[in-house]
């Protein structure tokens, strides 16, 4: 609900900027809350989804917030759907002539690869940014993906995938990892 664009705010220097993605109006408001510091103001919110494609997509909103995504994750009941606008992280990156980005979080219940995969062009530069992504097989499992397909795509891009276990410790990334401790 924002904490990492809130933390993302003091790391930034004062010729950084943040954009954060968020086509959940609901979540809009937290976010806006949230985000509020002396240099708020290099942060760019957007009431958007990012996909694979452009346009519009259905987004479920999850009777429990965390699960709300572009897909239904079945992990909870929908209490509403709504229609969003949507775009890659490629076109993005290309209308707004952003030069560079260092680091991307990703949370985006069961979508990743859609997201990963409209950012091609963006994750295959030399200076590709970071990424801290939340991969749960559960909500990948209900639109017929698995975890491998996203870490798959991402080495098929040069990047190292690594698991973080609770204790802060980083494991290599394999498709059928799993357990309470990562």
């Amino acid at each position: 609900f924002g904490l990492y664009t809130a933390l993302a705010l003091r790391r930034l220097g004062p010729t950084g900027r943040l954009h954060a993605f968020e086509p959940n109006p609901r979540m809009q408001r937290l976010l806006e809350r949230n985000a509020r510091s002396p240099i708020a103001g290099q942060v760019t919110r957007h009431e958007l989804g990012l996909s694979n494609q452009e346009g519009h997509a259905e987004f479920v909103i999850a009777e429990d917030s965390a699960y709300s995504s572009l897909a239904d994750t079945r992990r909870t009941g929908v209490a509403e759907t709504l229609r969003v606008a949507i775009t890659t992280l490629d076109a993005f990156v290309r209308a707004n002539a952003v030069p560079r980005v260092d680091v991307m979080k990703i949370d985006v219940e069961g979508f990743e690869h859609e997201v990963l995969s409209g950012g091609s062009a963006l994750l295959s530069r030399e200076d590709a940014p970071a990424i801290l992504i939340e991969i749960a097989e559960q909500n990948l499992g209900a639109r017929g993906r698995k975890r491998g397909e996203v870490i798959e795509l991402l080495r098929g891009h040069g990047y190292a995938v690594s698991a973080v276990r609770a204790d802060g410790a980083l494991l290599p990334a394999t498709g059928d990892f799993a357990g309470p401790e990562v």
